[in-house]
């Protein structure tokens, strides 16, 4: 059986990280949980996880900067922004900073949430199958390419 999928969520606020880690663990997921930007990259830096919630506005910067670093990261985790504070341009710069998905707190429905890490995680499966997939014929070719020497 495979190890459970790694969270790390970064909300400065308890009853976010209370109701996200709640939920995540009794779906199965291993989570963590960060309070301020710094926190989150230092854990995520550590590495091992496969996803990111971050909310935007966090004590010490904002929750763009976790994004912009899981995106830089070789193998770095998906992201997704959580905020109360919706605009169209917060939502537009963190999809073009490499953000997955992007949630509205309140969380109006919960199971919503859930449905969207699982699908966002999936997406990240698949892409890794493809990733290592090309790898293999990329290597397949060269090993090819040298016996016809």
């Amino acid at each position: 059986m495979a190890d459970p999928k790694r969270i790390l969520v970064v909300d400065d606020e308890d009853a976010v990280n209370i109701v996200l880690g709640e939920l995540l663990r009794d779906a199965g997921y291993d989570v963590s949980i960060a309070m301020t930007c710094s926190e989150g990259i230092s854990q995520m830096e550590t590495g091992g996880f496969d996803l990111v919630i971050t909310d935007k506005n966090l004590p010490d910067d904002s929750g763009m900067e976790i994004v912009r670093k899981a995106r830089a990261m070789e193998s770095g985790p998906e992201a997704v922004m959580i905020t109360a504070y919706a605009s169209l341009e917060t939502a537009i710069e963190a999809m073009d900073l490499g953000a997955r998905g992007y949630i509205l707190k309140p969380f109006d429905d919960i199971k919503e949430v859930l449905s969207k890490v699982e699908k966002i995680l999936a997406a990240a499966d698949e892409r890794r199958k493809m990733k290592n997939l090309i790898e293999q014929l990329r290597q397949s070719n060269e090993a090819a390419g040298e016996r016809n020497k």
